[in-house]
Parts: structure tokens; sequence; C-alpha cells
């Protein structure tokens, strides 16, 4: 629907909220026209479109990191969206490195926020096997047994998709491979099924193994 409503068609009937044009204009990634309307039109900055996104959050999605920078001193980062994802949740998503670590510096505090499903941005790092983000993430204090709604941690995430270095990295800093969702599934179960593969197992095996002890002289490292 963006794509229409920047070309000026007509808003369908059901919209429930019309972009405004600073969303318009962060979506384009045009930092002159977001830099006069903040200015201009201040009341539009924390203002959320139908999907609950705020400007910023459209920024950071659309992988405009300029734009992005510049709104983030004026606006409220701890707006949510429909999803209840903050800002945080969505440079997560999209791999955005430089301004997580800004994020970590400015606002540790979203580290800890977590949406409807229960996902915190460590998490999402998790799933998708992003071991230099989950390495920032955990540097900055990220809670490993973060669970979600399900009683998953990010090891079930890790272990689940396969992603053999985001599981050591998570291993060698102390995370549990036996502790059990709500469908009694652990990290290493998940890691022990007929697709993993044996990379994977084996490296569940040897933390099992090795025991919670195996861990404590990693765990300074993160600070390293």
């Amino acid at each position: 629907m963006w794509g229409e409503l920047m070309e000026g068609a007509e808003v369908p009937a059901d919209a429930r909220v019309r972009p405004t044009d600073l969303h318009l204009a962060a979506f384009r990634g045009d930092l002159n026209e977001v830099e006069t309307l903040i200015e201009k039109k201040k009341h539009q900055i924390n203002q959320a479109d139908s999907e609950g996104m705020t400007p910023l959050m459209v920024a950071v999605k659309q992988g405009h990191m300029d734009v992005a920078e510049l709104l983030l001193p004026v606006s409220d980062v701890h707006a949510i969206d429909k999803e209840e994802w903050t800002v945080m949740h969505w440079a997560c998503e999209v791999g955005r490195l430089a301004f997580v670590k800004r994020l970590c510096k400015e606002h540790c505090e979203l580290l800890t926020m977590k949406d409807k499903r229960g996902l915190s941005p460590l998490h999402i790092a998790c799933w998708q096997g992003n071991e230099e983000l989950a390495k920032i993430l955990l540097q900055n204090k990220a809670d490993m047994k973060a669970l979600t709604k399900w009683g998953e941690t990010p090891l079930h995430h890790a272990a689940f998709f396969g992603h053999v270095g985001v599981c050591r990295l998570l291993l060698e800093h102390g995370a549990d491979p036996l502790v059990k969702d709500r469908l009694r599934r652990s990290p290493k179960s998940l890691a022990s099924g007929k697709a993993a593969s044996p990379e994977l197992q084996a490296l569940f095996r040897e933390a099992v193994a090795a025991g919670p002890a195996a861990s404590e002289s990693s765990t300074a490292s993160l600070n390293e």
C-alpha cells in the first residue's frame, strides 16, 4: 500500500491509519525532507502508521540509517508497533550492527523488552544465526535465560534453526542446553533430530558432558 500512497493513489476505505509525511520520507530515505519535517511537523515524529510503526522504525526497517540516526534523538525509543516490536527489535531483524551498538549504549533497557510472543532482541539474533549480533547483545548483558511465551530460550531458537556458531557462543557463555520449554523440548533435544547436522549434535553432546563448569572461564571473554 505504501508504494501506491507515494504515487498519489487513493487510500483504501479500510486503511486504518494513513502514514504521515514523515513516514513516507523515512520510507524513501529522503534525509533533507525528514530534517525539514522534524522541524515543521514535530507532532508526526512519534505517530504510528497502520502497523503501529513510527517513522524511526520505518527508517530502520528500510535500511536508511542516516535517517534513523537523525530521528533517534528526537523519537520515543520505547514505542512499540502492533507486534510489540521496538526499534531495537527492528534493528536486530535487519542486522544493523552499528545502530544496535548505539541503542545498547544509549538505551540498554531495550534489551529486556519483548514482543507479544515474548521474543527479545537476542531471540531474533539467535533465530537468524547472526553470531556477531548475538555477541554484541551478550556484551551488553542481554539475558540468555529470557523466555518466550512458550518457554523458549534464545538457545532453543539457535538450536532449532541449526545455527552452530550461535549455539557455540551461547553455550560458551553459560546457556543451559537442557532447559525445557512448555512442550518439554530442550535445546539439546532440538539439536538431536534427524535434520540436525553432525556438527551441531556433537556440540551439544560435548556441552552436556562438560557440564556447567565448562562455561565459567568463557564468560569473561564477553567483554574482551
